[in-house]
């Protein structure tokens, strides 16, 4: 039978068509797929605890210089008050071996020189996973799935006795810490999505913030937020510390001092 012209053009089309989807199937298979959104972030937060386990000043040649700077004004008068202090300047004297801090006061420099310990990430055997129960947390809005342990309060006689702990890693990679309590003490992975700039340069970051409570003419809770990262020598890209002077019934807060680094400057030779 006779194929009339529409009958005919229609038929090459559904052939093409035919053709043209073989191939793109074809393509697809043979390219690896791109990581769904869950797994691109889980990559990302590996890679940054991972790198943060490791020695900050490690890795890092002779000559790497690193600047802190406070920021503030002394000013009693300013509430909160603002405590700062002249720049601390850290030099990679000797590569993995020798880190100096310098900070010039009054005119008059003071130098502290420390070793740089060749300290690697933790390894998995160093934990002890018998005793874990699982959990989940949840980060940047993704829900983590966890190992909780729980660490009993040891009571010594004619001492003082610890509190209890409890500690959150993640459940594919026991290493990585993501939350700590001890006592009142408390210690979280809050993000590890912030950017931070150091002059013109952009870094990945990782949020972390800790609360616990110190007793100076009374009970003062302390917030300390870090953002810390990997790719920068000393890991410390910014640190703010909140004092809030606490009532006797725990009830009121109110922000005392701030205490606020941040690094300026990074020069690599």
């Amino acid at each position: 039978m006779k194929l009339n012209q529409h009958q005919f053009v229609m038929k090459i089309i559904y052939v093409i068509a035919t053709i043209l989807l073989s191939l793109s199937l074809c393509r697809a298979q043979s390219i690896n797929p791109k990581p769904t959104l869950d797994e691109a972030y889980k990559q990302e937060l590996v890679r940054l605890l991972t790198g943060l386990q490791k020695n900050g000043w490690s890795g890092w040649k002779t000559g790497t210089v690193v600047v802190r700077r406070y920021l503030g004004n002394n000013d009693e008068k300013v509430k909160p008050f603002t405590y700062a202090q002249p720049d601390l300047v850290f030099e990679i004297v000797e590569a993995d071996r020798r880190v100096a801090m310098t900070q010039v006061v009054k005119g008059k420099p003071y130098r502290d020189e420390s070793p740089i310990k060749a300290q690697t990430a933790a390894d998995v055997s160093q934990f002890e996973l018998q005793d874990v129960t699982a959990a989940s947390l949840e980060v940047d809005g993704f829900t983590l799935s966890c190992l909780v342990r729980e660490y009993p309060a040891m009571i010594v006689k004619d001492g003082p006795s610890s509190s209890g702990s409890k500690v959150w890693r993640l459940a594919s990679h026991p290493t990585l810490l993501l939350r700590k309590e001890f006592g009142s003490t408390t210690w979280e992975v809050a993000s590890v999505r912030v950017t931070k700039k150091i002059g013109s340069q952009e870094f990945e970051c990782v949020k972390t913030i800790a609360k616990s409570t110190i007793y100076v003419d009374g009970p003062m809770e302390v917030i300390t937020t870090q953002y810390v990262s990997p790719d920068v020598p000393g890991h410390l890209v910014e640190q703010i510390e909140e004092f809030y002077k606490v009532n006797k019934e725990g009830k009121e807060r109110i922000l005392s001092m701030v205490v606020h680094q941040q690094v300026v400057e990074v020069r690599v030779p």
